[in-house]
Order: C-alpha cells, then sequence, then structure tokens
C-alpha cells in the first residue's frame, strides 16, 4: 500500500499508520532507509530496507571509489536477487521469510566464499 505525500516528514507515515492512536498498524514496514520512518521502530513496526536501495549504496561505492566492499556486495545482491528470481518463478506465493526456511525447499545460506541455493554457488569474485 502506498501514500502520496507532498514531503517525506515522519509525522506522515506516523498518521498514515495511525501509530499514535489505539488502532496502530502493526507489521513490517519496508522502505527506503530515510530516516523519517526510524521512530515507527519505537511503535510496534517492524523495519525493512528494500533490497534495491541497499544495492544502490554499494553500487555508488563500487562506481566512485572502486571499493572492493562495493563489488562483493554487489555480488552478493546479484546472487540474491537470481536466488530470489528462481523461486518467484518456481513458487510465486512464497514469501521472503518462507522462502528463506528449508521446510519450502529454498535453502540458502551465504558465507565469505559466496552464496548458495540447492548445491550451485554463486561466488562475489567470479563474473557469472
Amino acid at each position: 500500500m502506498f501514500e502520496f505525500c507532498e514531503t517525506r516528514a515522519g509525522e506522515n507515515v506516523r498518521e498514515f499508520l495511525k501509530l499514535d492512536t489505539p488502532k496502530a498498524w502493526q507489521g513490517t514496514l519496508v522502505t527506503d532507509g530515510f530516516s523519517g520512518y526510524t521512530a515507527t521502530t519505537t511503535k510496534g513496526v517492524t523495519s525493512a530496507q528494500c533490497m534495491a536501495h541497499a544495492r544502490r549504496k554499494f553500487n555508488d561505492l563500487w562506481a566512485n571509489h572502486r571499493s572492493e566492499v562495493g563489488r562483493k556486495a554487489l555480488r552478493y545482491h546479484q546472487c540474491l536477487f537470481r536466488i530470489g528470481s528462481a523461486r518467484s518463478r518456481t513458487c510465486p506465493a512464497t514469501s521472503a521469510s518462507a522462502y528463506a526456511s528449508a521446510s519450502h525447499g529454498g535453502c540458502w545460506a551465504s558465507s565469505a566464499d559466496g552464496c548458495w541455493r540447492s548445491g550451485n554457488w554463486c561466488r562475489p569474485d567470479r563474473p557469472r
């Protein structure tokens, strides 16, 4: 659900979600990391950051500074997006949290060596 507001003031999200009322919305709020949303976490809201927005920060780090951290992070994001894309084709109703659970057959893990999904490694140091 989205609501357009003229400004990005934190009061807009608090008002929209009725966070200062007895009928306050509770759940997970996916945002772009803007600080105006930070106060919602003290009112029963779980914060989740958008992967595409996080990826952009690492892209900027790589593009502007040739940072090795940025390069590796981009490869990890590529692995995770590839896993998510493959999973959505085989099980479109599966949520991200359920996807991460082995009970859905979507067993994956990440380490310094790369990402693993059902026996397939995606290594951040090797282009695909």
